[in-house]
């Protein structure tokens, strides 16, 4: 009779248990959010911007057999440019080699010796204020494709995501000052270009990541869906059977948050499109544009941070308006996106809040 009493009590506790412990995982995500956000404002103070949301070339002579980062070129995001400002000064300067120019990082800003000189698990080393404690996968190692057990590709993962706007398609590194988001392909935006208000405008996302070390499978999936992806963003909501479904299709690979480093917008960017834990969707295999989804393991929604470094939970019910719009291309062009695509945009004359 004990016993049973005792087992009734636990039934009843468990989920009360389990529920203050979320609670305080979510808690220690925000204020790592909040600690990116922070370095990010950091940063703006030394270099009047913050940093681009990729940027970097890669050193031709270094070879991918013996660092997966070698080959990639202008493919550093602002986790990389941080790392002065969360107090990760060291790691930086083995990165970086203590650049003359690092807003903008010149060629010499990578050098053969710095790949050459590195351990092969360097890539795997986390940052622990990178990591959202409520995703169970944030603390296995990542794999680029076909390298599964290679200790020279390992890579630590990252929960932090920055913001691309409503219009994520394949820039060309070259193509210069027309992103609508805070955060573009070699280009650097700071407070002077935020146009509708830094509390109008998110720079900062959370997202999940895939619950194997190289894997299709995601929270909201992951799907090819072809170019008409990006003149009617329904064709994406329609493949959502619900808010926490992990699913894929048999030919993207989903690589959002993998590459600790890596500034591309399939990697660490978020566009505002479909509201969060809805579908990713890419044009194509090679990723050449699309719209990628934030997501996390919080019960109806994502933490997400905004230009002047509030933190705020969007819900996933959040307005977005007409879905079956073309995604917007200019940037004085108000979002069709509702709410949520307001938000993303630095300078379409919407202002917004949820």
């Amino acid at each position: 009779m004990v016993v049973a009493i005792i087992g009734v009590l636990i039934a009843i506790l468990l989920p009360a248990v389990q529920a203050a412990r979320e609670a305080a995982r979510r808690m220690q995500c925000t204020n790592n959010l909040k600690q990116f956000a922070l370095a990010l404002h950091l940063y703006h103070d030394v270099h009047q911007s913050f940093p681009a949301g990729r940027a970097g070339p890669a050193c031709a002579t270094a070879s991918p057999s013996t660092n997966p980062e070698a080959s990639r070129n202008n493919t550093w995001g602002p986790a990389l440019s941080i790392l002065p400002f969360n107090e990760n000064v060291p790691r930086y300067a083995v990165y970086t080699q203590i650049a003359s120019d690092p807003i903008h990082m010149p060629p010499a800003f990578f050098t053969s010796g710095l790949y050459a000189s590195l351990p092969s698990g360097f890539w795997a080393e986390r940052i622990s204020s990178y990591e959202c404690p409520s995703d169970p996968e944030i603390r296995k190692p990542a794999y680029p494709s076909g390298q599964e057990g290679n200790d020279a590709y390992r890579n630590a993962r990252i929960s932090y995501t920055t913001c691309r706007a409503d219009n994520y398609r394949n820039y060309p590194v070259s193509v210069g000052k027309n992103h609508r988001g805070m955060f573009g392909s070699v280009v650097w935006y700071g407070f002077s270009d935020c146009l509708d208000g830094t509390s109008n405008t998110l720079i900062l996302s959370e997202h999940a990541t895939s619950p194997e070390p190289k894997s299709n499978l995601i929270r909201g999936g992951s799907f090819t869906i072809g170019s008409s992806i990006q003149s009617n963003a329904e064709l994406c909501a329609a493949k959502r059977i619900d808010h926490t479904t992990i699913q894929q299709d048999a030919t993207t690979l989903r690589q959002q948050g993998i590459f600790i480093f890596d500034g591309r917008p399939e990697v660490s960017g978020f566009s505002t499109v479909l509201p969060p834990n809805s579908p990713t969707c890419f044009v194509s295999e090679s990723y050449t544009g699309g719209i990628v989804t934030p997501n996390s393991y919080h019960s109806g929604g994502v933490n997400a941070g905004y230009c002047d470094g509030a933190i705020q939970f969007i819900s996933d019910t959040i307005d977005c308006d007409n879905i079956s719009s073309a995604m917007p291309l200019t940037l004085e062009e108000k979002t069709p996106f509702g709410v949520w695509g307001a938000l993303g945009t630095r300078q379409g004359g919407e202002t917004s809040k949820p």
